[in-house]
C-alpha cells in the first residue's frame, strides 16, 4: 500500500466526547453517536486500498485497528504531526479525516487522492466554514499554525496560506460533520436548517422541501410518562387535525442515535405570539373548540385525581427548596399556606369531563394571525377543561413570560366568551386556579433552590426571584383566600 488515512478522534466515552451535543443529549447517547460514527467511517475506510491509522485523543481500544496517541499543544500541531509521522513512514499520499463525517463514501476518497496526483493539498469543505478532509504528500507543519480551529472562516483561512506559500490544492465536494444539534437537523431533513425556538424539552428548526416551509421538533427531554414522548406529541396532534386550530403533522422520525428522544416534521405556521390585551377573545375560542372535540377514539393518558397528582408534584419540588440550606422563612411559610390551604379543598377528586387538554397554555401556545392556532403539545392529557382554563389564565403563568397579570374584568371577558360555545364549572375552574398558582411557586422555588446549588442561573432567573419575593408573595395570599 502506498496510500494511507488517518481517522483523527476523542476516545468514544460518555464525558468525554461530542460536548456540544450535552444541552440536547445525555453524555451517553453523545459517545453512542461518537461510536457509530466512528465504526461507520471505518467500514468505509476499510473498502479502499489504504492503510488505516487511527489517531486518538484518550484511551480506548477498536477491535482490529491500532491507536496512536494525538500529540500536540492545539488542534493544528496534533493534526500536523500526525500527518508527518505517516508521511515519515514512507506512504506516498496521506489523508486526514475526521471521526464524525455524516456522508463520507469511496467515491470521495478516491476523488481525494487522485487529486494529490497533481496538487500539493486536498481538501474537503464541511458544512460549517471548516474542512473535513485534508491530504498531503509531504508535510507542511505551516498551513495548521491558524490563531484559532474553533471558526466557520478555517477552510478560508487555510486557503489564504496555500495561496500565500504557491501551494496548489483541490477540493471535494462538501463532506457534512456531525457536531451540534443544527447539524443533526440538517441530516435528519436533508435540509439546511435554521433554528427556530428551544424550550426545555424541544428544539425547533425551520427547513423547506419542495416549496414548502416545515419544522423539525427534536424531543430533548419530557414531562410526561410515557414509553415514546416524541410519538405522543405526533400522534396527539394527528388526532386533533380535524380541527384545524393545530398544525399539520408530517414525518416521524424514531428514537436513534443521533435522536435519542425522536421527532417529527409538522407545517410552519406564520402569525404571532398570543398578546393578552387584544387576543383573548381568540383564545377562548380555540379552546372551547379544543375541549368540544370528542375525545373517546384518543390514545391520549387519562389525568386521573388531578389534584393528587398536582399536589404530589408540587410537593417535591416545594421539599427541594426546603432542604436548600439559605431557604428563606418567608417562602416556606408560602408553601406550607398553599399545603394546608389546598388539602383541605381535596385531592382525591377524579376528572368531572373528558377533554383534550393540553395542560400547559400560555401565550406562546397560540400563533395568532389570518388563521389562528395552538401549538406545542407536550404534555396533552384527557381531563377537566377547567385545568386548561385555569392555567391559561393563573397570574403565575402569565406574568412569566409577558409581564401581564390579568383583571378580573379581563378573565370574565374571555370566560364569557368562551361560555357562548361551551359551559364550564365555575367551582372547579377556581380549585383548579388555586392548585395552579401553587405549581408556580412552587416551581419557582424549586428552580431558585437549584439554580443556587448548581450555580448555573436559569434565563429566567430574574423573574424566579420576583415570584419569591414579598411584594408577589402578599398577592398570592390575596389571589389563594379569593
Amino acid at each position: 500500500m502506498t496510500n494511507a488515512v488517518i481517522l483523527f478522534t476523542k476516545a468514544p466515552i460518555s464525558g468525554f466526547c461530542k460536548t456540544r451535543l450535552y444541552s440536547f443529549m445525555s453524555k451517553d447517547d453523545a459517545a453512542n453517536l461518537q461510536n457509530y460514527l466512528i465504526k461507520k467511517n471505518l467500514e468505509i475506510l476499510s473498502s479502499v486500498d489504504v492503510k488505516i491509522f487511527i489517531y486518538l485523543d484518550g484511551e480506548y481500544e477498536f477491535e482490529n485497528f491500532d491507536t496512536k496517541k494525538q500529540q500536540g499543544e492545539n488542534i493544528g500541531e496534533k493534526m500536523s504531526n500526525a500527518l508527518r509521522e505517516v508521511l515519515n513512514l514512507g506512504y506516498k499520499k496521506v489523508i486526514l479525516i475526521g471521526s464524525d463525517l455524516i456522508n463520507l463514501n469511496k467515491d470521495i476518497l478516491n476523488l481525494a487522492f487522485d487529486i494529490l496526483d497533481n496538487k500539493n493539498v486536498v481538501l474537503s469543505p464541511s458544512n460549517d466554514g471548516g474542512y473535513s478532509l485534508i491530504g498531503l504528500k509531504s508535510s507542511r507543519d505551516d498551513i495548521f499554525k491558524l490563531e484559532k480551529f474553533s471558526t466557520n472562516s478555517v477552510l478560508k483561512n487555510t486557503i489564504e496560506i496555500l495561496n500565500d506559500k504557491n501551494l496548489s490544492y483541490g477540493l471535494t465536494p462538501e463532506i457534512s460533520d456531525i457536531d451540534t444539534m443544527g447539524d443533526i437537523a440538517d441530516y435528519i431533513t436533508n435540509s439546511k436548517t435554521k433554528f427556530l425556538a428551544q424550550g426545555e424539552y424541544n428544539a425547533n428548526f425551520i427547513y423547506e422541501t419542495k416549496g414548502i416551509k416545515k419544522v423539525l421538533r427534536i424531543k430533548m427531554g419530557s414531562q410526561i410518562d410515557v414509553k415514546n414522548p416524541s410519538l405522543y406529541e405526533y400522534n396527539a396532534i394527528k388526532f386533533l387535525e380535524p380541527l384545524n386550530i393545530t398544525p399539520k403533522v408530517y414525518e416521524f422520525f424514531d428514537k436513534s442515535v443521533f435522536l435519542p428522544l425522536g421527532g417529527f416534521s409538522m407545517e410552519y405556521l406564520n402569525g404571532r405570539v398570543l398578546n393578552y390585551e387584544t387576543d383573548l377573545k381568540i383564545a377562548a375560542n380555540l379552546l372551547s373548540k379544543l375541549h368540544s372535540f370528542k375525545s373517546d377514539k384518543s390514545n391520549l393518558k387519562v389525568a386521573n385525581k388531578p389534584f393528587l397528582a398536582m399536589f404530589d408534584e408540587c410537593k417535591k419540588m416545594s421539599s427541594v427548596y426546603e432542604n436548600f440550606k439559605d431557604k428563606d422563612d418567608e417562602i416556606l411559610n408560602m408553601l406550607n399556606t398553599f399545603k394546608t390551604s389546598l388539602k383541605s379543598m381535596g385531592l382525591n377528586d377524579d376528572i368531572t369531563s373528558k377533554s383534550v387538554i393540553n395542560t400547559e397554555l400560555n401565550n406562546s401556545n397560540f400563533i395568532i394571525g389570518k388563521n389562528s392556532y395552538i401549538i406545542d403539545w407536550e404534555k396533552p392529557l384527557i381531563g377537566d377543561k377547567e385545568q386548561d382554563l385555569a392555567h391559561f389564565l393563573v397570574p403565575t403563568t402569565t406574568f412569566f413570560k409577558s409581564d401581564t397579570i390579568l383583571s378580573e374584568k379581563q378573565i370574565d371577558i374571555f370566560l364569557n366568551e368562551y361560555s357562548k360555545i361551551l359551559n364550564f364549572g365555575e367551582k372547579l375552574f377556581k380549585k383548579y386556579y388555586k392548585f395552579t398558582l401553587f405549581r408556580g411557586f412552587s416551581w419557582c422555588a424549586f428552580a431558585y433552590a437549584q439554580s443556587k446549588t448548581s450555580g448555573i442561573k436559569s434565563p429566567s432567573y430574574e423573574k424566579i426571584k420576583y415570584y419569591l419575593s414579598s411584594e408577589f408573595i402578599g398577592n398570592l395570599k390575596k389571589w389563594l383566600a379569593s
